[in-house]
């Protein structure tokens, strides 16, 4: 089965869960500061869910947090984790952004300053995963097809990734990714109906020639 044939199942119908794990509990007091504990829980709430798949128990984790901040902390921090992570996984953790989004648990303001703050910390995260250009833009193709974000955004993306060619890796994988999970179709309708010209994230270069150079002609 495909990603889409799975994040098709029901919304009513959970995986199996991991009996062997018990839910993620915050953590106890001790002499961490109040944001390490939370950076904490964060991380446990994740993998969790990497580990067993448990959407609804991953959901109720995340409303607890009870703070707009903090869950657009949660959203940031995932992405970054998830860099070290399986492609299964980074589908699973988008599943999850787009559920919480359709519940309001999260909204477009906070989806947007969290993956700028992720776009923000590049070159750090590069030196610990040299692929970071490639898994983002599978986590970007991943919010668009899951229609968290829009394809808009990307016109916002760091000056410092544009001028250095990052920006235009980020969208070259981003793209190839769409077109291998949903066909050249659903790529070519995500440009139409955003109305956007790459271009000015693409360093220079023209939108036409960037689809050329990536060998993505029936995005033309």
């Amino acid at each position: 089965a495909n990603r889409f044939d799975v994040l098709a199942r029901d919304i009513s119908s959970p995986p199996r869960q991991d009996r062997s794990r018990s839910p993620v509990a915050p953590p106890r007091g001790g002499r961490d500061p109040p944001e390490e504990r939370l950076k904490r829980q964060i991380t446990e709430i994740i993998e969790e869910y990497f580990a067993n798949g448990d959407w609804k128990e991953a959901m109720t984790c995340v409303e607890e947090l009870n703070s707009p901040d903090v869950i657009t902390d949660f959203v940031r921090r995932g992405v970054i984790l998830s860099l070290g992570f399986k492609d299964k996984h980074r589908n699973q953790l988008s599943d999850l952004f787009r559920r919480l989004y359709k519940a309001r648990v999260v909204d477009d303001k906070q989806l947007t300053l969290a993956f700028d703050r992720v776009f923000d910390r590049y070159e750090d995260l590069a030196l610990d995963h040299p692929s970071s250009a490639t898994l983002l833009g599978q986590i970007l193709a991943l919010a668009l097809l899951d229609e968290y974000l829009r394809l808009t955004y990307v016109l916002g993306l760091p000056v410092a990734l544009v001028k250095n060619g990052t920006a235009e890796a980020i969208l070259a994988a981003c793209f190839k990714f769409i077109v291998s999970e949903a066909g050249p179709e659903m790529a070519c309708e995500l440009l139409d109906s955003s109305g956007i010209d790459l271009a000015p994230v693409l360093n220079g270069k023209e939108q036409k020639q960037f689809f050329k150079d990536q060998k993505l002609e029936a995005l033309l």
